[in-house]
């Protein structure tokens, strides 16, 4: 087996090109995912390549909402469908087995409705079970700022993303609605709501006067399919609120805006061999 370091940050259209820096650094990231970039990635890449951290991106994609840059030549990473927010591709490194790496920018409740979010993520995992189905791949990984807590509708609807806390029910593979099977995603980042894994309760920290507030939010996960959970290392998830020399914190303890309104999300998966 050989282990792939991803890392996935919502950047909020800053520039942290130090701090993405020292995260690679630190964790050794192959797969860099990241959400409302404003700048052109090669100058990401010199900052990278100048600290000895060769990347390479892929400028085919469609997708606006997410870039992504690897360790990896272009013909490793091959784009199987995009649109605006999504982008669903094929990442096969020789001699390992093939996956679907699926990254989402889900729109946000400021300018949208649940419904609208519903619909979003029911169209979005249809084409996701579209690709699955063409390009013969199982093991699917998605990951990105879903603008949704792990507990909200559209993340656990059987027709939305059907997304699990419990490895051990996704495993399941499907669930029976109305005659109808609906597969699972195993959801992780469960885990990661409260402070008992980390002194931060969540990826988005967000006070307001209403009634309801969650305070800390976690909208930044990751989402596995049954096939791949034996490949997913559960205890290397992390989000992190370091960039392995400072904190990502202010000094009340939230995240610094300076860098990102979001904190990083760290995994890894260990790929078998062919």
């Amino acid at each position: 087996m050989q282990e792939i370091r991803f890392l996935f940050w919502n950047l909020n259209r800053n520039r942290p090109f130090e701090e993405i820096v020292n995260i690679v650094e630190h964790h050794q990231i192959d797969v860099l995912i990241m959400a409302e970039v404003s700048f052109n990635l090669a100058h990401l890449t010199v900052e990278l390549a100048n600290k000895k951290q060769n990347f390479f991106y892929n400028p085919i994609s469609k997708c606006e909402k997410v870039k992504i840059l690897t360790r990896f030549k272009d013909k490793f990473i091959t784009p199987a469908f995009a649109s605006k927010r999504y982008r669903i591709d094929i990442l096969e490194l020789p001699s390992l087995e093939k996956i679907l790496l699926a990254s989402v920018h889900v729109p946000d409740k400021s300018h949208n409705t649940l419904d609208d979010q519903e619909q979003f993520c029911r169209d979005f995992v249809q084409e996701i079970k579209r690709e699955e189905t063409e390009k013969g791949i199982l093991k699917t990984i998605l990951v990105g700022d879903f603008n949704m807590n792990p507990f909200e509708t559209a993340m656990i609807k059987s027709t939305g993303l059907h997304a699990v806390s419990s490895s051990k029910v996704s495993e399941k593979l499907t669930r029976t609605v109305q005659e109808k099977d609906y597969k699972f995603f195993y959801n992780p980042m469960w885990s990661w709501l409260g402070d008992i894994k980390s002194d931060v309760a969540g990826s988005y920290y967000y006070n307001t006067s209403n009634h309801i507030n969650y305070f800390w939010n976690t909208f930044d996960q990751v989402l596995i399919r049954p096939e791949l959970i034996p490949n997913f290392d559960k205890e290397a998830l992390q989000i992190l609120d370091k960039d392995g020399v400072k904190s990502l914190l202010t000094a009340s303890g939230f995240p610094d805006k300076t860098y990102s309104d979001h904190l990083p999300l760290y995994f890894t998966l260990k790929l078998n061999l062919l």
